[in-house]
């Protein structure tokens, strides 16, 4: 009878156990999700943390042709800033597109923006560049359902400060989209994403 007992005692203390351990699973998933966060006032709150995202590709001083269509001041501006893009993608949507080949609502894209620097303190270094100077970060997130009432699914969002005095927005709305959206939908290789310039994403579209 006792060993009975124990042996009851014993199984409710595993499930309890369990319990509390797939809770805690559940919350540390929540708290690391990559979703995009918003203000009551439908601004896209600055991702942090994306460091540890994937990191898919990066460019310097792109610059799209003047004849190409759907082209804007904004973009054409871009080559003459002389920045490093850094490319990084949320894992669930990374996840999901490696295995469907298609972007997941509420995928989050942040292009980490850099000074190109020549010099460096020691004074080493003679030739090329590298990334200097953080001057913020854009980001692009996939939403059918936006908060800020836009049937546009893609939104395009600012964080930068190119002054270089690093007074980055906690907060911001989307760009028109007529600045980006339009130009990523006539020109960008897969689904308003510039898929063809992404070596990590290149390999899973084109194996």
């Amino acid at each position: 009878m006792k060993t009975w007992t124990w042996t009851l005692v014993s199984c409710a203390v595993a499930i309890a156990v369990a319990s509390v351990v797939a809770s805690l699973h559940r919350t540390a998933r929540a708290d690391s999700s990559s979703d995009p966060q918003y203000t009551s006032q439908g601004n896209l709150v600055r991702p942090k943390d994306f460091q540890g995202w994937i990191f898919v590709g990066s460019n310097l001083g792109l610059g799209y042709a003047q004849g190409v269509a759907a082209n804007t001041v904004r973009e054409l501006a871009r080559p003459s800033l002389g920045e490093y893009h850094n490319i990084y993608l949320a894992p669930e949507a990374y996840a999901e597109y490696a295995k469907t080949k298609t972007f997941p609502d509420k995928t989050v894209l942040v292009m980490d923006v850099y000074r190109a620097q020549t010099k460096e303190p020691q004074g080493i270094v003679d030739q090329g560049s590298f990334n200097g100077l953080s001057l913020g970060t854009e980001v692009a997130v996939k939403n059918k359902n936006r908060p800020d009432g836009s049937k546009t699914d893609w939104a395009y969002y600012d964080f930068t400060d190119r002054s270089g005095g690093g007074r980055f927005p906690t907060d911001a709305a989307a760009q028109p989209d007529g600045e980006c959206y339009a130009c990523h939908k006539a020109h960008a290789s897969d689904d308003n994403v510039w898929v063809q310039f992404y070596p990590v994403l290149r390999r899973i579209k084109n194996p």
